[in-house]
């Protein structure tokens, strides 16, 4: 595919800022994250996947979704002519890296390394659901979708309070924060099943904490819980009953 296909770039992950990779490592093994190579240049960093998603954790203070193109130096150029909002304050030029800022509190790393460098996902070893896309709080979701719109997304589903979108690489919720009877500050990343009694109680018996166990008016087992990291990244792991194709991420397995 080619960047006329996609917007941002051929393929995306996930960014999270971490003080140190070695001691948030734990964390994401016991979510089901396999570590597929690490390296330190300019800082130390390593990637990871669950079979759904590359993660890449990083001592750097850039966070985030991550799009790769071997053509993105022209999709800068382009987002740039267009005026669009970058942060200056994190850009590598000489690395062609550049941050595009958000009003979501979800930055956009633009990186110019084509995917098939990347490698494979690997396979599915996620710990609990089917990762859908990431979540994140909007004051105005008119304001919001416009902006997204333009980055090339397209409104998938919406109701009240709510709507979510999709490139063709990644899908994005939007939600207010009071139509959430439960823990949620910064972007989050989801994982749903039909049922996660089996997976949440499998984590729960080897020692995971989960941060919160919401049980939206329900009685019985955990079927929903919420994970914090070390660093603060959310997780939602929630029991839902809709079918969904997990996002084509650009990276095969």
């Amino acid at each position: 595919m080619t960047t006329t296909d996609f917007r941002l770039g051929e393929a995306v992950g996930y960014m999270v800022s971490v003080v140190s990779v070695e001691k948030s490592e734990a964390f994401y093994t016991q979510l089901g994250f396999h570590k597929l190579d690490e390296g330190n240049s300019l800082y130390n960093w390593a990637r990871y996947s669950d079979g759904y998603i590359l993660l890449l954790l990083h001592e750097n203070p850039a966070q985030g979704l991550c799009y790769f193109s071997a053509d993105m130096k022209k999709v800068i150029a382009k987002l740039h002519a267009e005026g669009a909002p970058f942060d200056h304050r994190f850009t590598l030029a000489k690395d062609g890296f550049e941050l595009l800022v958000t009003p979501n509190q979800l930055g956009i790393s633009l990186v110019p390394l084509n995917p098939e460098h990347l490698g494979n996902l690997g396979p599915v070893t996620a710990a609990a659901g089917k990762f859908c896309g990431v979540i994140t709080l909007s004051k105005d979701m008119e304001t919001d979708a416009k902006f997204w719109q333009t980055l090339g997304f397209k409104i998938e589903a919406g109701g009240k309070g709510w709507m979510g979108l999709y490139d063709g690489r990644m899908r994005l919720s939007f939600t207010k924060r009071e139509s959430c009877p439960h823990y949620f500050e910064g972007p989050g990343l989801t994982y749903f099943s039909r049922d996660q009694t089996q997976a949440l109680t499998s984590l729960s018996s080897k020692g995971f904490q989960f941060h919160e166990t919401p049980n939206f008016g329900e009685t019985g087992p955990i079927r929903h819980a919420i994970a914090l990291s070390p660093e603060g990244q959310t997780f939602f792991l929630f029991t839902e009953a809709f079918d969904f194709e997990a996002p084509k991420t650009g990276l095969p397995n």
